[in-house]
C-alpha cells in the first residue's frame, strides 16, 4: 500500500485535532505557540535526518510511501515531525489537565533527569562508532538540560506523561518498523544503532521520541511566555 505511511500521519493527527476544541480544555488556544515549537523543532530534526539518509543510517521502503520526495525524504517522513508531535503534546497536556495530581515531587524529577543523562552520556561513550545511538543519546542529553535549566518543573510531569504516551508511540512506530506489516516502512542500518529492539522497534527511537517530544513541550510554553498569555497556565496550572 503505497500511502501507508500517509494514512499513518493521518490518522495520529485525527483524533487531537478534533479534540482541541473540547470546551474544558480549550487545547486550540495553545496552537500557534505549539506550530510555532512544531516548526523550529522539525527543522532540526529534519536537516538531520536527511544527512542520515544520505549516509544511509535509515532509509524507506517504496512500497509503503506515495514516492513524493524532498531533499531525498519522502513526504510522508517530513509530516511525521508535525503530526506526532502533535499529538504526543497534545496527550502530555490532556494527561495533565485529567490528573492534575499526578506528578512527581520537583526534587525527584530533577534526581531522574541526571540519572537519564548519566545513562545518554554512558551510551556515547561506549559507542562512538554508531551513528543513530550517539545522535539519540546527544539529543537526550541537549533537550534534558534545558528543561533542568529553563523549565524544571515540566520534568515533574513529563517524566510520567512519556510513559504513557509510548503507549500509542510504539504503536506507530512499531508500523513504521515493520511490527504489524510485511517488511517495513522504516529500515534501520543496525550497524549504526545498539540493535537491541523493542519487537521492531530499535531502541534508540524511545530516546528520540523522547527529546523530540520534549523540546516541543518546552517551545511551546516558551512562545507563550513570549506572547504574554496564560493559556499553558490555565491548561496546566500545576506543571
Amino acid at each position: 500500500m503505497t500511502w501507508l505511511y500517509l494514512l499513518i500521519n493521518l490518522s495520529v493527527i485525527l483524533f487531537p485535532a478534533t479534540i482541541s476544541f473540547d470546551k474544558k480544555m480549550q487545547f486550540y488556544r495553545l496552537w500557534p505557540s505549539l506550530f510555532k515549537a512544531i516548526v523550529t523543532v522539525a527543522l532540526f530534526y529534519i536537516a538531520f535526518d536527511i544527512w542520515f539518509s544520505f549516509l544511509g543510517v535509515w532509509g524507506f521502503n517504496p512500497a509503503y510511501i506515495s514516492g513524493l520526495t524532498i531533499v531525498n525524504l519522502p513526504i510522508e517522513e517530513i509530516l511525521f515531525f508535525f503530526t506526532v508531535p502533535f499529538a504526543s503534546v497534545f496527550l502530555h497536556y490532556s494527561i495533565v489537565f485529567v490528573f492534575p495530581d499526578l506528578k512527581l515531587n520537583q526534587r525527584n524529577a530533577i534526581f531522574i533527569a541526571y540519572i537519564v543523562l548519566a545513562i545518554a552520556i554512558i551510551l556515547i561513550l561506549f559507542n562512538f562508532n554508531k551513528l543513530y545511538t550517539i545522535y539519540s543519546a546527544l539529543l537526550v542529553i541537549l533537550s534534558t538540560i534545558i528543561a533542568i535549566r529553563f523549565l524544571p518543573k515540566v520534568l515533574t510531569t513529563y517524566f510520567i506523561t512519556f510513559l504513557m504516551i509510548l503507549v500509542p508511540f510504539f504503536i506507530v512506530n512499531g508500523l513504521l518498523t515493520g511490527s504489524f506489516i510485511q517488511g517495513e516502512i522504516v529500515w534501520y542500518n543496525n550497524a549504526q544503532n545498539l540493535n537491541i529492539r523493542f519487537f521492531t522497534i530499535p531502541v534508540e527511537d524511545i530516546g528520540y521520541g523522547y527529546s523530540l517530544i520534549l523540546l516541543n513541550i518546552i517551545l511551546t510554553n516558551y512562545f507563550e511566555k513570549r506572547k504574554g498569555k496564560k493559556n499553558v497556565q490555565q491548561i496546566n496550572s500545576r506543571q
